[in-house]
């Protein structure tokens, strides 16, 4: 019954992080440097611990590499590492944060663009399901804009 829960939950995972909009690229993010995409903060408000994702999966037609990090209270607190990742999969890292803890996420790909991946930021409610998403965007420096 739990493995039902959990495939359930990856694919309404999926279905959120699949309607996302498309990114737009800058030509300083094509190519071979490195890209940074961001979410906006999360601050949880529930009592208890809010379990969080932060879930990309990789719309192009080669595979990529994401390190995805959960970022909480501006400390990269949990990084996982995303290697090859398969086109049309999913990647994803977690954490249980509590009550008026703010949180994002920050997925850096190497060798891709903004446009290979959608990614964002879900949580979960006290079932465990998943109940919002906020999308991940690729961070512009002032001299971009």
């Amino acid at each position: 019954m739990r493995l039902n829960h959990i495939v359930s939950q990856g694919l309404v995972i999926l279905a959120l992080l699949s309607g996302i909009s498309m990114l737009s690229v800058t030509p300083a993010q094509a190519g071979s440097s490195p890209v940074t995409l961001y979410t906006p903060p999360l601050i949880s408000n529930t009592a208890g611990a809010t379990p969080v994702f932060c879930s990309v999966v990789n719309v192009s037609d080669e595979p990529v590499d994401v390190i995805i990090e959960v970022i909480e209270g501006g400390t990269s607190q949990n990084k996982g590492l995303c290697t090859g990742l398969p086109a049309g999969q999913p990647c994803n890292n977690n954490r249980s944060i509590g009550s008026g803890v703010a949180v994002y996420c920050k997925f850096t790909l190497t060798g891709g663009r903004a446009g290979d991946v959608r990614a964002a930021l879900v949580w979960l409610d006290a079932g465990g399901f998943p109940t919002g998403a906020l999308q991940a965007t690729a961070a512009q420096h002032a001299t971009e804009k």
